[in-house]
């Protein structure tokens, strides 16, 4: 199978509270061809559509209204049947201290945010 056909088959969660960052950022999978993209503003509904939905990659902003990646992350870690959730980070932060937590978490990509269609084909790339 080649990469555009595993990334046409991707199913992605988007935690993205901005409807603006929400739209450009799915704007930019389907130029990827990604085809199935369900959405969640917030940490808490992250977690419960996680909870009946299992996608193959979770795309997350850095801050939302009731928590963080860092948060949210350790919540899918330490839940049995997430443990093992591939996770990618769309975020402006710059604190590399903050970035490595993140990193020994278990984030399989980190984009920054502006970013090319370019930059997150490869992030799909690299998760797949």
């Amino acid at each position: 199978m080649s990469d555009l056909t595993a990334i046409a088959n991707l199913s992605i969660l988007l935690i993205e509270p901005s409807d603006v960052q929400q739209k450009l950022i799915i704007k930019s999978l389907t130029q990827c061809g990604v085809k199935q993209v369900e959405t969640a503003t917030t940490q808490m509904q992250a977690l419960d559509m996680l909870e009946k939905y299992q996608p193959d990659l979770v795309i997350s902003s850095m801050y939302f209204a009731d928590g963080t990646a860092d948060s949210l992350l350790q919540k899918i870690r330490s839940t049995p049947h997430t443990e093992n959730q591939a996770f990618m980070l769309v975020s402006s932060e710059r604190n590399k201290k903050y970035l490595e937590q993140l990193r020994q978490s278990g984030v399989l990509a980190i984009l920054p945010k502006p970013f090319s269609a370019e930059a997150i084909t490869r992030a799909l790339k690299a998760t797949l």
